[in-house]
């Protein structure tokens, strides 16, 4: 039976995280007083023992000039003795359904290992979120009338209405809330990570979340800039405080070389829906395109795409322009290396999508 938990099985989810993610408690007990939710939790019980779980937490997402909320899935997991049954595959087509009702209209998430992103494309994720790390300087003077503060968070209200008024003007990102924000620097503080920003004017202007790793490399996993001199006081800040001359910068648009590394995978819930939208971003388009979805069956359907608007059509296969699983439609609504298909797809305009700081 799948259901969603309750107080009574939440002990057995805190159990089950901790035996297959082994991660300390002081992170556990930070998680589940911030992000957990019974409600967001679904939940597989066998015989009335728990085997299997996962949860769906509540992000946003920009897309074709709109904010849509998404379904980001966290703690998957099943008791060690209860795997290769098809208990996950269970839950992930249960939570898909859970989203349609809540008109969700997209998944996202982070494998944790190399392997699960070839599991997870299975049930239609495609991955559309990539990473690098390129080794930057760090300037060794500071900035002039730029002053650089170390945040608690006390100051994170501030800083989340910054980071958000950055973010939202970029398409295909994953956006937070405050509160989210809040369990984003209590999870860089357990790591002993530090967190400053740039004031000009008492206004913020930037802000750099790094670490020093156990080979005592400084590692900037976020850095939110509005222009490049306040970049450059941030960094120096991060060189005067390490002690360092360089640091590794995490950043999809910034892999060493240009060689980005998957990352983060997405899977659409309402192709409907995120087409009408794409249509209504790029009136100029027109197209018709025919979607298959072995897990969920109102996917499966023509769409004719003209002057702005999207509608259902029918259409033989041989007489539509694209026929296409729904990872592969996942992949070209959000521009995912476009340029490394076949010119065919190059209608769809290519975008670097973008999650970063998601306690992974």
């Amino acid at each position: 039976m799948i259901r969603y938990a309750n107080d009574e099985l939440k002990s057995g989810i805190v159990n089950m995280w901790k035996t297959c993610f082994g991660d300390p408690d002081v992170f556990m007990d930070m998680y589940f007083r911030n992000k957990y939710r019974h409600e967001n939790t679904l939940v597989k019980v066998v015989n009335g023992k728990l085997v299997s779980s996962l949860q769906m937490l509540p992000y946003q997402l920009t897309f074709a000039e709109n904010i849509l909320p998404v379904a980001y899935i966290s703690g998957a997991a099943t008791f060690p003795e209860e795997r290769k049954k098809g208990y996950m595959e269970e839950l992930l087509v249960a939570s898909f359904r859970e989203m349609k009702q809540r008109n969700i209209p997209v998944s996202v998430l982070i494998p944790q290992e190399k392997w699960l992103f070839g599991f997870y494309e299975k049930f239609g994720y495609a991955t559309v979120f990539d990473t690098g790390k390129t080794r930057v300087s760090l300037p060794t003077q500071t900035v002039e009338n730029i002053n650089v503060k170390k945040a608690s968070l006390q100051d994170v209200p501030l800083i989340a209405g910054f980071c958000n008024a950055i973010l939202t003007q970029r398409q295909l990102t994953i956006q937070k809330n405050e509160q989210d924000w809040y369990a984003v620097f209590e999870d860089y503080f357990l790591v002993n990570g530090k967190i400053q920003y740039a004031l000009e004017d008492n206004q913020v202007r930037g802000v750099c979340f790094s670490f020093e790793d156990e080979a005592g490399n400084v590692i900037i996993k976020g850095l939110i800039a509005q222009e490049n001199k306040i970049e450059k006081a941030l960094l120096a800040e991060i060189g005067n405080m390490y002690g360092k001359k360089t640091a590794m910068l995490v950043d999809p648009e910034k892999g060493a070389g240009g060689k980005s590394v998957p990352f983060g995978m997405a899977r659409i819930i309402d192709a409907g829906r995120m087409l009408s939208l794409f249509a209504m971003q790029y009136p100029e388009l027109h197209f018709t395109i025919r979607i298959s979805d072995e897990q969920l069956e109102w996917n499966n359907a023509c769409y004719e795409i003209k002057s702005g608007k999207c509608f259902p059509v029918e259409r033989n296969p041989d007489q539509t322009d694209f026929n296409i699983p729904i990872y592969f439609f996942t992949r070209l609504m959000f521009g995912y290396r476009i340029y490394d298909l076949p010119l065919v797809y190059h209608i769809f305009p290519e975008h670097i999508p973008y999650m970063m700081l998601m306690m992974e």
